[in-house]
């Protein structure tokens, strides 16, 4: 299993993903700006996992903060430690 940073070549399966886990409400344009970028997990090319990072500047103490937001695995793919990597 790899875990990489979503491609446009991906964008048809992830958005099923999406509307398979989540339904219609959270069906967006996802893409890797500045500030949020998606990573998926794929197994025999094909897209098992999604998550949206969102990247917060602490000016507080000069780093950053990443949060994990709608991650969600493929049926088929859960239990076998997907989200876990």
């Amino acid at each position: 299993m790899e875990i990489r940073l979503m491609n446009k070549n991906d964008l048809e399966q992830v958005r099923a993903l999406i509307y398979k886990s989540f339904g219609r409400k959270c069906q967006k344009s996802y893409k890797n700006t500045q500030s949020t970028f998606t990573i998926v997990a794929s197994a025999d090319d094909e897209v098992c996992g999604v998550a949206t990072i969102y990247v917060h500047n602490n000016d507080l103490i000069d780093e950053k903060d990443y949060f994990v937001s709608n991650l969600c695995v493929e049926p088929t793919y859960q239990r076998m430690g997907v989200a876990t990597k």
